[in-house]
């Protein structure tokens, strides 16, 4: 029965030890909800200000919070350390080579039902819900977990209620991994990002390589053919269908506004290597829906279309976007922060055809004047408020206006979903 196998494998992991939890966002009250009835002691590091929902996880499971400053003594102090993705514990792996726990790991370890793990550069947040969508129409009890929203743990003891956990992982959850194996492994595409943390693109690519490290022969891999020689490195014994750029070109006709094609494609090679004709796809692709803050459409003003894809926190994304929008004038809200990418590259990939690029937050200046230097027709402004207004005053009847930044939100927002709903907000605001 899998609760009990839930509850042996927990066991075997914590019972008795002292436990660290480093990061209190979703992901770590989660950790703690789940490894606390089993463990001696819970710390809990974390550095920003707590919430209600913070301190009341703390209390509930009688934690001890440990200051920001105290991280020597954390790690000397605890046996296991679990740290959310955001945290880098790269500085401490030489010291302490076993102490930490990927939460990737122990779901694995937990999890008795096929997973379906995504992850890449570009389009594994639209691949992951699409996917969820089409499984649950084809009468499969499926649940999207991970870095879509929904912390893993929280959903181990329900196992029993699911056919397939898709789990979408990033980087950061890969990046130490010691046993986890999906089912069915995708790695989309690989392009620059998260420079800023891995430093390199070998360092980044080994991380995403992570996912297929422990597959078995009895698992499998599928991976677009147009990367085989930065993932062939990392398959191992599992069986791998490598998927060509042509592939299902006889149904793609049909689907071709659902998501880009490259995604699309690995979809229907997941469903066909579950049992699903790719052609059944087609009787309710127009039932499904984008995720929020891709591709999203707000709202048509005065002949003015209002799009929304402040998911897009790299070049490629934005670049998926644009073509998306080829057929009309574009305005393109360009911002946030790089990443330790430079965006020169996709400044200079933009189309000529461009109507205007209004540059926003923290590094507008150095992309306008990249925009300059590339004959865009291009503004700088210091705050969303400012470039939307902007994007209203030369829009007109026909054009579209694209919020697709190319970049972090984190110098002017929390994260990308606040920077999207802002974004609405002022769409209804300023057509008002």
């Amino acid at each position: 029965m899998p609760i009990n196998h839930v509850i042996t494998t927990l066991q075997t992991l914590f019972k008795d030890k002292k436990i660290g939890i480093w990061g209190l966002g979703k992901t770590g009250q989660s950790i703690v909800a789940c490894i606390a009835p089993y463990a001696k002691n819970i710390y809990i590091m974390e550095s920003a200000d707590l919430t209600d929902a913070q301190k009341e996880c703390i209390k509930k499971h009688n934690a001890q919070l440990v200051p920001a400053e105290y991280v020597p003594q954390f790690l000397e102090v605890c046996e296991v350390i679990i740290p959310s993705p955001g945290i880098n514990i790269e500085p401490y792996k030489e010291k302490y080579p076993t102490l930490f726990m990927s939460e990737l790991d122990i779901f694995g370890a937990c999890i008795q039902t096929p997973i379906i793990a995504i992850t890449g550069s570009v389009g594994k947040t639209t691949t992951t819900h699409l996917l969820e969508q089409i499984l649950n129409k084809l009468g499969k009890r499926t649940k999207a977990v991970g870095n879509i929203g929904t912390p893993m743990l929280s959903v181990i003891h329900d196992q029993q209620l699911y056919d397939y956990f898709i789990v979408e992982v990033s980087s950061f959850q890969l990046e130490h991994i010691q046993s986890f194996a999906p089912t069915i492994a995708t790695i989309l595409n690989i392009a620059p990002n998260h420079l800023d943390r891995h430093i390199t693109m070998e360092n980044y690519l080994r991380a995403k390589g992570q996912l297929l490290a422990h597959q078995t022969d009895a698992q499998y891999a599928i991976l677009p053919m147009t990367f085989t020689d930065e993932f062939w490195p990392f398959v191992q014994q599992q069986k791998v269908h490598w998927v060509g750029s042509d592939a299902y070109d006889y149904i793609m006709e049909a689907l071709s506004d659902v998501t880009c094609k490259e995604n699309l494609i690995i979809i229907l090679a997941i469903l066909e290597q579950l049992g699903f004709e790719p052609e059944a796809l087609i009787t309710f692709v127009k039932e499904l829906s984008r995720p929020a803050h891709r591709m999203e459409f707000v709202r048509t003003f005065n002949g003015i279309d209002f799009y929304n894809d402040s998911k897009a926190t790299v070049q490629e994304s934005t670049l998926q976007a644009l073509e998306q929008c080829k057929d009309k004038p574009t305005i393109l809200l360009l911002g946030g922060l790089s990443k330790g990418v430079s965006r020169q590259p996709l400044i200079q990939q933009l189309p000529k055809t461009l109507k205007h690029v209004i540059c926003f937050g923290a590094e507008a200046e150095q992309l306008h004047r990249w925009c300059m230097e590339e004959v865009l027709a291009s503004t700088s402004h210091a705050t969303l408020e400012q470039a939307c207004a902007q994007a209203l005053s030369i829009a007109e009847p026909g054009d579209i206006v694209l919020f697709s930044p190319a970049g972090t939100s984190y110098d002017l927002f929390k994260n990308f979903e606040e920077r999207g709903n802002r974004f609405k907000e002022l769409v209804h605001q300023i057509t008002k």
